[in-house]
């Protein structure tokens, strides 16, 4: 079994390390407020649900939604519950529910439900203390999640009196025999107002810890674990297991919508990233016609807001191909009184985005770019063959090398480079590396 929904928790030390490194490089916060490149058929975006509450630097509940990106906001994690426990939320160094310190979000919650978005509590996580043993601590448990978070009257409500749209299984421990009997209970509710529940199980079928739960078809919501699964990931260009897996879940599976469940970013999981490019031009048509079908779940939110991940997809039509993603589309007002981009040798201060795969790198990087207020540098990923495209968002610093030898050109905004941009990079003319426009 391999998760890695919990982020706080569940971390080792290299990849701690890893993105302190990267955030300890920002300037300042990257707010990507993406304008997509192609708002041809906005009415037909993905819905995209977001993970949200292990990381303090992802912003709040209200900043979540009021970039008007996802359709859904599980809050991650109610991760000690069961075996007689006093249940226990961790929230990533958002607010400490022990000590009532998380009642305001309660507000922020109930902003969000007033523009259509479905808030639900996550229950589990990648690594926590939690199991239901018996059909009484099903009991229990339910009784505790109506009563504190959904319809119910309690007076230690964490986020006050706000209602939480529903619950969402994460189940990587414990014992899954009495988590069809928590379903059940749960949905009793019911009669008194909708509880909806969703599940994110592996993408490896049938899921070790969740199958009995999953089996009542009671769930509205399955976000399926595209990632930290080697055997149906996207790997290097090919995604045949992923298609394989996807078919074999929309066979079996008694449930409501499925949504394909990605790392919002290259560092959010150890496997299963898949560029933009590769997921809107190839993933995306070959899954959508599903009658089940969805749209997309994204681990995480601080992820998604660094890297921009979802803005890439919510408005994109899924018809797009690889050639109308980098046909060029009249330049944005933004783009009228700037100068250009600058082929410069050194690096950027942030971990670029990889949002192209395909051959013509610089050119369509170029167009890429260009039509995104937001981009702030560009490169091919593979220079030899020029293929690929990596781009950099506001927020992101040029730092130059002392030489051209020891480092690769990257395309940076004119505005980025010193006074000297005109006698410091290598080689020095008028027009040859500006682009020009």
């Amino acid at each position: 079994m391999h998760i890695r929904l919990d982020r706080s928790i569940d971390t080792n030390k290299k990849e701690k390390n890893k993105r302190e490194q990267k955030e300890s490089k920002m300037k300042r916060s990257v707010l990507p407020s993406l304008l997509f490149l192609f708002l041809l058929h906005p009415s037909e975006g993905e819905d995209i649900s977001i993970y949200w509450g292990q990381n303090a630097k992802e912003g709040n509940l209200t900043e979540t939604c009021a970039t008007g990106k996802y359709s859904y906001v599980k809050i991650a994690f109610l991760s000690t519950f069961g075996k007689g426990q006093t249940p226990q939320l961790n929230l990533g160094g958002h607010c400490d529910a022990s000590s009532n310190g998380c009642t305001e979000m309660g507000r922020e919650i109930r902003n969000c439900q007033e523009q259509g978005i479905k808030v639900m509590l996550s229950i589990g996580g990648g690594s926590g203390d939690y199991s239901i043993t018996s059909l009484e601590d099903a009991k229990n448990v339910s009784d505790y999640l109506w009563d504190n978070f959904l319809g119910g009257s309690s007076s230690s409500r964490p986020f006050g009196d706000v209602v939480l749209d529903g619950i969402d299984f994460v189940i990587a421990e414990g014992e899954p025999s009495f988590l069809g009997n928590l379903s059940l209970l749960l949905i009793s509710y019911s009669q008194t107002r909708k509880v909806y529940l969703s599940a994110a199980p592996q993408c490896v079928f049938p899921d070790a810890k969740l199958d009995s739960a999953l089996a009542t078809g009671l769930f509205d919501y399955i976000w399926i674990q595209f990632y930290n699964n080697p055997q149906c990931d996207y790997t290097d260009n090919n995604f045949d297991n992923l298609l394989k897996a996807w078919n074999l879940w929309s066979m079996s599976l008694k449930a409501g919508k499925m949504f394909l469940g990605l790392p919002a970013d290259e560092t959010a999981a150890g496997s299963g990233y898949v560029p933009v490019d590769v997921l809107v031009s190839k993933i995306l048509p070959a899954i959508n016609k599903t009658p089940k079908y969805g749209g997309v779940m994204l681990w995480s939110r601080y992820e998604d807001k660094t890297s921009g991940y979802s803005s890439y997809i919510q408005n994109f039509h899924i018809n797009q191909t690889e050639e109308s993603l980098c046909t060029q589309q009249s330049l944005p007002a933004c783009r009228s009184s700037e100068v250009g981009f600058v082929e410069s040798f050194g690096n950027m201060s942030t971990v670029g985005i990889q949002v192209f795969t395909g051959s013509n790198g610089t050119q369509c990087c170029e167009i890429l770019c260009k039509n995104n207020c937001s981009c702030q540098a560009y490169a091919p990923i593979n220079r030899k063959n020029n293929t690929g495209c990596l781009i950099w968002l506001k927020g992101t610093q040029f730092v130059r090398a002392s030489s051209a030898d020891i480092a690769l050109p990257i395309y940076v905004s004119a505005a980025l480079l010193p006074e000297d941009k005109g006698t410091s990079r290598f080689p020095t003319t008028t027009c040859d590396y500006i682009l020009c426009f």
